[in-house]
């Protein structure tokens, strides 16, 4: 019975002190859970970073957004004023495009107006021609080569008499200036002898207006060395014959455009240079044009057919001065000179004008 006791107090007691053992392990064990920092995890600080990244990154995204948006804006803006530019640009073109086709148009009309005026003009200078031409087949004897009209003699005569005969015709011995024309003069002459208008001054063969001899087709062991100053053209070149040896003759007047011309040989005054044109069924020349003008330069100084008739210049046809080519500082208002020459003096070419008694070569016209 006492060792039932004594056990069951030994049980009892050990019972007891278990239990305290266990109230006071959860004791300690609250109390530290309670003081104790609580510890986290690896995917716990994963998951925490992540949750404040999100935020960082939205508000960098839409930074990124807005910067976009604002660097389009400002290219659409550029792009517009670009396209502003060039629509004014095109617009303008457009206008000037306008303005040159209404130009063109009106400078097409103005062209067939004066293809119209030009036309009839030379239909009336084809009418000219052909009625010259006719008046030329009516004169024996006569030819025309390139810029020539030709006479060729049906008789005999000495040079000085050939000469004379052809100046009261109002032309001139024959002057031959190129391979062409000494063929022509030898086809026209049927290759005989003709005088031409080349002799021989104080040593020195000059054609009849005075210019030296630039080109020459001397025939084999010509000129001689005789006293023969006259020349002559020979199927084979030109000879040096006497002057007095009578020999068909050829002349000419020069042709340009609608008229011909006749250069003298001689000087004399206005009047007398007149009087000789009219002798000759012409008059002192006419100057209409620029080309004319520029033409009529190969023969120097020159009486023209203009003069100043009680303070107006006109022509010998009784025309007013319309176009004019006065040389530099011409007309002097403050002179008396009352005729004009045309000039192609160094400096100052064109036309000048001196006193009507003055002496100087002429060219008359028809």
């Amino acid at each position: 019975m006492e060792r039932r006791d004594v056990r069951e107090m030994i049980t009892d007691a050990s019972r007891d002190a278990r239990n305290r053992h266990n109230v006071r392990t959860e004791t300690e064990n609250s109390d530290t859970k309670r003081h104790q920092t609580p510890r986290h995890t690896g995917s716990d600080c994963v998951k925490s970073r992540s949750s404040r990244a999100a935020p960082v990154c939205l508000v960098l995204l839409c930074v990124l957004l807005l910067t976009a948006v604002i660097v389009l804006g400002v290219n659409l803006h550029n792009m517009i004023e670009e396209f502003y530019i060039k629509n004014k640009n095109l617009t303008d073109e457009i206008q000037e495009l306008k303005t040159n086709k209404s130009n063109l148009k009106n400078n097409i009309k103005k062209i067939s107006s004066e293809k119209i005026i030009l036309t009839a003009e030379k239909q009336d200078l084809q009418k000219k021609m052909e009625e010259l031409w006719q008046q030329i087949s009516k004169m024996d004897g006569w030819k025309c080569y390139q810029s020539s009209l030709y006479y060729v003699s049906s008789e005999n005569k000495n040079w000085t008499e050939s000469r004379r005969d052809c100046t009261e015709r109002g032309a001139d011995l024959i002057i031959i200036n190129n391979r062409e024309e000494l063929d022509f003069v030898k086809k026209v002459s049927g290759g005989s002898e003709v005088w031409i208008g080349l002799t021989e001054v104080e040593g020195t063969w000059k054609w009849v207006d005075s210019s030296i001899r630039t080109t020459g087709f001397w025939a084999s062991g010509k000129p001689s060395s005789g006293n023969e100053d006259c020349a002559v053209n020979l199927s084979s070149g030109f000879a040096d014959y006497s002057c007095d040896k009578p020999i068909k003759w050829i002349y000419g007047w020069t042709c340009y455009q609608s008229s011909l011309y006749y250069n003298s040989s001689e000087e004399k005054n206005w009047n007398d240079s007149n009087q000789d044109c009219l002798k000759r069924g012409a008059n002192l020349t006419i100057i209409n044009s620029n080309e004319e003008q520029d033409f009529l330069k190969i023969y120097g100084e020159v009486w023209i057919g203009l003069t100043n008739m009680e303070g107006t210049w006109k022509w010998v046809d009784g025309s007013t001065l319309t176009p004019s080519f006065w040389g530099y500082g011409e007309p002097n208002e403050h002179t008396k000179k009352d005729c004009a020459v045309n000039s192609k003096r160094q400096g100052n070419p064109g036309w000048n004008y001196y006193p009507c008694s003055s002496t100087f070569k002429w060219i008359c016209e028809k």
